[in-house]
């Protein structure tokens, strides 16, 4: 499954709207240019928070190492977990995808060491929550290139996007 950038909006409202508590984890290094898309999404969105929702939807930045994070999201306890990564998907620099685990266990698709397959088996399994992929296509990848406008534009998207969800869980 991928959803292509006209649906991915409605397919987040959706997964948002049914649950509970939401985590979302920024993935990527930004030393290594685009890669950084998802730690920079994270980082805008933990800024734009409203504190009275904290308790139930929160942003954490995991750099490149997600699977350092599976006890704060245990703890954390969502139902929902989203993971926003710079993921080769085949499509325009700085389109925002969803991507099932399933195609990103392929070698190519991910720049990670533990394949982001199992470290949402994991999640699904032992914190019960669902977990969605939300991923941009990066441009360049080489150590010590800025991030591209196409692609910090899409990570500042998603941000605001689900800073604006956020707000369902305002008391």
């Amino acid at each position: 499954m991928k959803i292509a950038e006209s649906g991915w909006k409605k397919y987040l409202e959706d997964e948002i709207r049914r649950a509970e508590k939401v985590f979302v984890l920024g993935i990527g290094n930004a030393m290594r240019g685009d890669d950084g898309a998802g730690s920079l999404c994270s980082e805008d969105l933990a800024e734009k928070l409203s504190p009275d929702v904290e308790s139930v939807f929160r942003s954490v930045t995991a750099h490149d190492v997600p699977e350092n994070f599976t006890g704060v999201i245990r703890t954390f306890g969502p139902d929902l977990v989203i993971v926003v990564d710079a993921v080769l998907a085949g499509e325009e620099p700085g389109s925002i995808v969803l991507v099932d685990k399933m195609d990103i266990q392929d070698e190519g698709l991910s720049t990670h060491r533990v394949p982001l397959s199992r470290f949402a088996d994991y999640l699904e399994k032992t914190v019960g929550c669902r977990v969605v992929f939300v991923c941009i296509q990066p441009d360049g990848l080489a150590f010590g290139a800025p991030m591209t406008n196409a692609v910090r534009e899409a990570a500042l998207q998603i941000s605001r996007f689900l800073a604006a969800a956020s707000t369902r869980f305002s008391t």
